[in-house]
């Protein structure tokens, strides 16, 4: 993770710097945006999301996006059934899309959902093999969009609560079953880039 970082700063700093300050001028068109979320990459995984925001309606932005990670404890063990019990948990794929809409126009301020596919896989230390499982999310967020010279370069942070239930698939293993949380809270940052 420490080598990682120095990295994802370079690419930052580059976008940053290269961002053209003529993004407000080019408000009138349609506008493509690609995100990355660093967070992903630092728990063993990716996040990649396309967005598009179409001329006729320029405070809004629909998109898709693909994603993995390794969870960590704290969202592992946030149920008490889960705690301590050894379980590891993998969201191996995500696939979602999204709408979002600034909350004035051409705000920075915005509300969005998400609905997405969710591939989860399990594991728990002291266990053979793995198990998984497949998840539908619905999550409402928030967040703010922005844009330090003005130019295309953006950094997003944003919270959700989501709603979730699984699809298919099983959460047992070795005689023990994981509980899937119902309601999902999620806090991340994107970094983006428009053109």
């Amino acid at each position: 993770m420490k080598s990682l970082m120095p990295a994802l700063g370079a690419i930052a700093s580059l976008l940053l710097w290269a961002s053209p300050a003529t993004h407000a001028e080019s408000a009138a068109h349609s506008a493509w945006s690609v995100e990355i979320d660093p967070s992903t990459f630092a728990f063993g995984g990716h996040a990649f999301h396309v967005r598009w925001s179409p001329a006729a309606l320029p405070d809004w932005r629909f998109g898709v996006g693909h994603y993995a990670m390794d969870f960590p404890d704290v969202f592992v063990e946030m149920l008490p059934s889960n705690r301590d019990e050894g379980w590891n948990q993998r969201l191996d794929q995500g696939i979602g899309v999204f709408a979002e809409r600034a909350i004035r126009p051409r705000g920075n301020a915005i509300l969005g959902l998400q609905l997405a596919v969710q591939r989860y896989e399990l594991d728990r230390d002291g266990t053979a093999g793995k198990v998984d499982y497949n998840t539908f999310l619905a999550m409402p967020y928030a967040g703010l969009r922005w844009r330090p010279r003005g130019g295309a370069f953006y950094v997003m942070p944003w919270a959700g609560l989501g709603w979730s239930t699984k699809l298919s698939g099983t959460t047992e293993l070795g005689g023990e079953d994981f509980t899937l949380a119902a309601i999902v809270p999620f806090a991340t940052m994107h970094l983006g880039y428009s053109f």
